[in-house]
């Protein structure tokens, strides 16, 4: 055996002290850094769900506060007449429609009330409208009927147009539209 001279022998000094290093490294610090990584992003990710619960625990009082408004004027009103007598609530159907009416531009006919009917622990009551209108007027009265409160249903409609397209000197106009429907709201029967 060649005895290595004392330049190789510290070169492969070097080059097996670096082979360690570089296996300390892939081996111990490499992992424990990754995971070291994976764990602060874990944490990060904890810090940020943490103060999304923060904040809803923080609007859980106030949101208390506003279901509970809601769920007293549902309860006070629920989309009934504001009465037990069904003449007053038929009152009170006639009163609005005919606002509805002059107000989304159709000409009130006749209005009258229909007989009242029982439906459990309510009491329909039921108006009849006859009405001029033409197609836009009605439909804004039908979405006011709709989007009414206390609620109000349309049970029957009936559409018939009044005079079709007519000549009159050089102008076209549309004829307009004989509308007959019924409209109900609810009353809660006195259990008295």
């Amino acid at each position: 055996m060649t005895a290595l001279s004392p330049a190789t022998r510290r070169l492969l000094a070097v080059a097996i002290l670096l082979l360690l290093l570089f296996g300390i490294w892939t081996l111990l610090v490499q992992p424990l850094a990754a995971r070291h990584a994976a764990y602060d992003e874990q944490i990060a990710q904890s810090r940020a769900l943490l103060a999304r619960y923060q904040a809803i625990i923080a609007a859980e009082e106030r949101l208390t506060r506003e279901l509970d408004a809601l769920r007293e004027a549902e309860s006070s009103s629920g989309g009934l007449l504001a009465t037990n007598d069904p003449n007053v609530g038929a009152a009170e159907i006639q009163k609005l429609l005919k606002d509805f009416v002059a107000a989304n531009g159709g000409a009130l006919k006749s209005i009258g009330i229909l007989p009242t009917e029982n439906r459990g622990a309510f009491q329909r009551v039921a108006v009849r409208l006859n009405i001029l209108s033409d197609i836009v007027a009605l439909q804004d009265l039908l979405y006011s009927i709709e989007s009414a409160n206390p609620y109000l249903f349309v049970d029957n409609l009936d559409v018939r147009a009044r005079g079709a397209r007519r000549r009159q000197k050089d102008k076209i106009e549309t004829g307009a539209l004989q509308v007959r429907l019924d409209v109900s709201g609810y009353i809660r029967v006195d259990e008295s």
